[in-house]
């Protein structure tokens, strides 16, 4: 990710403590925001991730009822609405053109999606991921593809959720990663004016993490960070893992019927990679 090195541990002024503890307020608020849409409305609609770039009212969303069910694949298909309805609002995505708000949310978005439900996973006290209903996350046709090596899909998850479990993580301290990862241009194409513009983004928001370090942890700052980080590389390790399930699934499902969002952060960046 290119952030190894520790920000200027500077002790902060009360007006930065304020800004900081602002920030995290309004994290955890546009993250429970996001949930609640993803738990109560969903679509009859099928749009591409262009169409909902464009309008998000494309998705034509629908206050969910008791008598809705949704399936694992129609949970991924609201979970990566949910998270364009989240990074519409954010300061560094607005900053882009369309073309490359598309290649970095169709290259960032699974990444994000694993680190945030494995937050979820863990506040609700599971160590496995499950969909927001309990039910399992793969749809029937990929356990009965992978009957011969299960090990891959339970790994994608609980290897994640073992990790934040096994460091502490809070809530907080993920949706810092989240936004810092989120803001990487590393993993897309995209633009020399929006690299520049993500860098200085996600440069700000490593330093706010280091100081949310400092507020948190005081001289252990330096050592919690470095752990923090770590977990990018098993958030990579389980995004390749999910991107070789996908892989597989296609081939051996072709005929699948991928909802068009699904099929644009789920496969085709697979094809593309």
């Amino acid at each position: 990710m290119g952030m190894q090195l520790i920000p200027d541990p500077r002790p902060m002024l009360p007006d930065q403590l304020d800004k900081l503890n602002a920030i995290v307020k309004g994290m955890i608020i546009m993250e429970e925001d996001r949930y609640r849409s993803l738990t109560r409305t969903y679509s009859l609609v099928d749009p591409t991730l262009e169409d909902v770039l464009r309008d998000r009212s494309s998705m034509k969303l629908i206050v969910k009822t008791s008598d809705v069910k949704v399936g694992a694949h129609e949970w991924a298909f609201l979970d990566v609405f949910s998270w364009i309805q989240l990074v519409s609002q954010c300061d560094f995505f607005t900053k882009l053109d369309f073309y490359d708000q598309r290649a970095l949310f169709s290259s960032n978005y699974l990444p994000i999606a694993l680190l945030t439900g494995a937050m979820v996973t863990m506040s609700n006290g599971r160590d496995i991921l499950l969909t927001p209903h309990g039910e399992d996350v793969y749809p029937d046709e990929v356990r009965e593809l992978f009957t011969g090596n299960p090990e891959i899909l339970d790994s994608i998850c609980t290897t994640l959720v073992g990790t934040l479990i096994k460091l502490r993580v809070t809530k907080e301290e993920c949706l810092f990663l989240t936004y810092v990862f989120l803001c990487n241009p590393a993993l897309c194409t995209v633009s020399n004016e929006a690299q520049k513009t993500l860098k200085s983004f996600q440069e700000e928001l490593t330093s706010r993490l280091f100081a949310y370090c400092q507020m948190t942890y005081q001289k252990a700052a330096p050592t919690r960070f470095l752990e923090l980080l770590s977990i990018f590389n098993v958030m990579n390790k389980t995004n390749s893992d999910l991107q070789y399930v996908s892989m597989m699934f296609q081939l051996g499902s072709p005929g699948f019927g991928f909802k068009k969002l699904v099929y644009d952060v789920f496969v085709q960046p697979g094809i593309s990679s």
